[in-house]
């Protein structure tokens, strides 16, 4: 896969009929799309959405908001909630916050500018660091998933498609990663970004 899927950061919004909570997906039932989900040494049966029966979340510990729809209830906006993987991206953060503050209100970076410390989820709930795209060339551009404007999101992720696509076709350049980083970490879960890539194949 060329193209990565981020998020900038990990916040969880409140949600009408919703309960956020932290704990552990013990096992993942893919064929019905369901997960057992320790919480409080409570087990709970939960439904999971179709991006997220598709990552690994087995033995995980997350945080999700929880959500009653009839007997079942629903996990939506699952992100990974590793104690250390927290305070690696809270480091980083922390880390590019300073840099952008020194730099002054107006920040640009252009072409051939060096990428700026990051520490992201992809849309398989992998943490990625800066240091794993060291040597690359990198292409990135922002997006969040719920932006219905035809002109914006959604055509800048077809011009990142094209361009993977026509990458492929020269094997010279398979070094060249593909980054679209979603600047809406309330909704843009691992999950949300695992659907999003798979309605425009990538």
């Amino acid at each position: 896969m060329r193209i990565f899927l981020l998020i900038i950061s990990l916040f969880i919004s409140n949600l009408v009929n919703a309960q956020s909570l932290e704990g552990k997906i013990v096992s993942v039932d893919i064929a019905k799309s369901t997960a057992q989900f320790e919480t409080n040494k409570e087990l709970k049966t939960i439904q999971l959405l179709p991006g997220d029966v598709a990552i690994n979340w087995s033995q995980k510990k997350v945080k999700c908001t929880l959500v009653k729809n009839g007997d079942a209830t629903r996990a939506d906006l699952i992100f990974p909630a590793d104690s250390e993987e927290l305070r690696q991206v809270a480091e980083v953060t922390d880390a590019l916050r300073r840099d952008t503050v020194e730099r002054g209100r107006i920040v640009l970076r252009g072409a051939n500018d060096l990428m700026p410390p990051m520490a992201l989820w992809n849309q398989n709930g992998k943490l990625l660091f800066k240091k794993d795209f060291l040597g690359q060339p990198v292409a990135i551009n922002f997006i969040f998933t719920r932006c219905r404007n035809a002109q914006m999101c959604p055509a800048s992720t077809q011009c990142m498609k094209r361009l993977a696509d026509e990458l492929d076709k020269y094997p010279e350049l398979k070094n060249i990663k593909l980054i679209s980083v979603s600047f809406d970490p309330q909704n843009d879960s691992p999950g949300i970004l695992n659907t999003y890539a798979a309605g425009y194949g990538i």
